[in-house]
């Protein structure tokens, strides 16, 4: 029997790592750049002093395929941990309502809604199967977004309840 290369599981447990990602980012607003930095920065100095220590000091010579790999695994082990962090602390977290203007939709693949909180536009999963009897098709502006936000982290907010209402004013 053949034995099976370490690299060959290495694309099913990113996607299964990738796709826990993807769920709970879905759960959040992210409204700055700082976090994102912050970890790519630290996980590519720790990648290149991974490389430096299995060079000189096991003299063992790494592919960039493999640091490539290690540098997934960080930067995304890093979210997951942050959002984990979020999960965690979340029934201690300050509450905030508010109401936003939906700016667009679409429902395929389950639908999405579009909207701008903080100045950073987001697009979040949402039913829209309540809405398809009324005219959200002709009429999007006379909708708004109301979040419930749970301030997790400094800008970072988790989802706790999200839907769609008519809004009361005339415009």
């Amino acid at each position: 029997m053949k034995k099976e290369s370490k690299y060959v599981r290495v694309p099913v447990w990113m996607m299964i790592v990738y796709l826990i990602f993807y769920y709970l980012s879905e759960q959040y607003l992210v409204t700055t750049d700082n976090y994102d930095i912050i970890i790519c920065l630290a996980s590519f100095i720790v990648t290149v002093i991974y490389y430096f220590c299995m060079l000189f000091v096991k003299k063992e010579k790494k592919s960039m395929l493999h640091c490539f790999i290690v540098l997934f695994w960080l930067v995304v082990g890093g979210w997951i941990c942050l959002y984990s962090y979020g999960l965690c602390v979340k029934d201690n977290a300050e509450s905030i309502a508010c109401t936003l203007q939906l700016e667009g939709y679409y429902t395929r693949r389950g639908g999405s809604i579009f909207f701008t909180f903080k100045d950073w536009r987001f697009e979040k999963n949402c039913s829209l199967r309540k809405m398809k009897d009324k005219n959200i098709d002709e009429h999007p502006e006379k909708y708004d977004v109301h979040l419930r936000l749970l301030n997790v982290l400094p800008e970072i907010y988790y989802i706790d309840r999200m839907y769609i209402k008519e809004n009361n004013y005339k415009k």
